[in-house]
């Protein structure tokens, strides 16, 4: 018997002191801008408004019904020269590893419910932060008129840019390039009253993905929360078999409130698994609650 273990992990760095000054987005073309690929040198960090309720280090924001807020992100930078910042808002997305992303890049997965992105006054803009100094960029929040239950999740993505066509332009790091970029969670609650998720398991399939044989379970968050970090275990059965020919263990996942994903797991030795019939149990615990799965899985010729 072969088994197979995964884990992922993921990390988050925000820090700063930050000083006021902003600009607009109407003071740039956008399409004159591309990233930066000289190394980060900035930072992000949220500034607690009086309404934040948690200790988190992103916005964890109670809101009333159709009663507008400010937020404010400060950035700092460190380098030695004057730098431009492009400022985007995202809704929040589960990606196929399991992990809840914040950034504007990703195409989220929301299929019902409200969207950060429609309660927040905010468009695309270039942020210019002098070399050493900061910036404080406010982020207007309007809440729905009426009363909402559970929680609405995005976040903010900062990246470094440069103009084209400028010196900054010719001086930027040539071979390997890497764009560097902060994303920091928006969560805004209706009310103090906790939701708890609803997780709803769909139809294992198996699929060639780009040269890569990978198994893949659909899965549902339907409530307006968050699923915080779980642990998810799945066993893979072959017709009549009572040894699993796959197995996951102890994944860590989480989901984005009213979202969905196809997870994805990579087979071992990057083999397909031989046709036939088989029977897929999965289990996803957040220390709450244990939502079991089963699900049969064919694999054809």
């Amino acid at each position: 018997m072969r088994t197979f273990s995964i884990k992922y992990f993921l990390a988050a760095v925000i820090a700063a002191v930050l000083l006021p000054r902003v600009c607009r987005a109407a003071d740039y073309n956008m399409e004159d801008y591309k990233p930066d690929t000289n190394g980060a040198g900035f930072y992000v960090e949220a500034v607690p408004p009086a309404t934040q309720f948690t200790a988190a280090s992103y916005f964890d924001v109670l809101t009333a019904p159709g009663v507008p807020q400010t937020l404010e992100v400060e950035v700092r930078s460190e380098r030695k020269q004057d730098m431009l910042v492009r400022v985007e808002i995202g809704d929040a997305y589960t990606n196929p590893n399991g992990l809840i992303c914040y950034d504007a890049f990703g195409k989220a997965t929301q299929d019902q419910g409200l969207r950060l992105s429609d309660m927040v006054d905010f468009e695309t803009r270039i942020v210019s932060v002098p070399a050493g100094n900061s910036v404080r960029i406010p982020i207007n929040i309007l809440p729905p008129a009426e009363p909402f239950a559970g929680e609405v999740l995005g976040g903010l993505t900062f990246t470094p840019v440069v103009r084209m066509g400028t010196q900054a332009e010719t001086e930027q790091s040539s071979g390997v390039r890497n764009v560097f970029a902060y994303s920091l969670a928006v969560l805004l609650r209706g009310s103090a009253q906790p939701v708890s998720p609803r997780i709803e398991g769909g139809q294992a399939y198996a699929a060639e993905d780009q040269g890569l044989h990978k198994l893949f379970y659909p899965v549902r968050n339907t409530a307006a929360a968050t699923l915080r970090a779980s642990r998810l275990n799945m066993q893979v059965f072959a017709h009549n078999q009572d040894a699993p020919v796959f197995e996951v263990q102890d994944m860590l996942v989480k989901m984005a409130p009213q979202s969905q994903t196809d997870l994805q797991f990579y087979l071992p030795g990057n083999l397909p698994l031989t046709p036939g019939d088989y029977r897929v149990w999965t289990t996803v615990d957040n220390g709450e609650e244990c939502w079991r799965f089963e699900s049969p899985l064919t694999v054809g010729q």
